[in-house]
């Protein structure tokens, strides 16, 4: 007699499938859900980030569960956008030097939610040197990268 089994966890469901084969060839086989019975949220795998001037951002946002994450969100899309897979990116240009605080929400197949802090900092490349030109003609600054990785200018003050 051939015996096969099979145990599949998806989306908060166990499901069994078992599949039985006679000596005489007879083929029998039968399917099953179990509710998972799983009560914990996911698990958020949460870091800060560092991150240059006027280039675009893309991170990953991990998270755990035993049941399969459903969906992740972020608190502020107003700079950046996450979706369901938890890849994060800048929805407008990172243009000031600055610390952007957020919090992430993730929720597992079972709607169990865990949140967690974190940042992103936005400052010059490194190994470069941000310059004011000497002489403020026409009231304007220019900050550069020797390298010609980026350049912007504003006004002076």
């Amino acid at each position: 007699m051939k015996r096969i089994y099979q145990l599949i966890l998806f989306a908060g469901i166990l499901i069994a499938m078992l599949s039985f084969t006679s000596a005489d060839s007879q083929s029998f086989s039968m399917n099953f859900n179990i509710p998972a019975n799983d009560t914990s949220p996911p698990v958020l795998n949460l870091e800060n980030y560092t991150h240059s001037i006027y280039t675009p951002f893309s991170e990953v946002i991990g998270a755990t569960d035993a049941t399969g994450i459903s969906c992740f969100t972020l608190n502020d899309t107003s700079v950046f956008n996450i979706d369901c897979s938890g890849t994060m990116i800048n929805v407008t240009t990172l243009e000031s030097l600055t610390t952007y605080w957020l919090n992430v929400t993730v929720n597992d197949t079972l709607g169990y939610e865990s949140s967690g802090i974190f940042y992103v900092q936005v400052r010059t490349p490194t190994g470069t040197t941000t310059v004011a030109t000497p002489m403020c003609r026409y009231k304007k600054l220019i900050y550069y990268n020797p390298n010609l990785a980026w350049m912007k200018e504003v006004n002076c003050i």
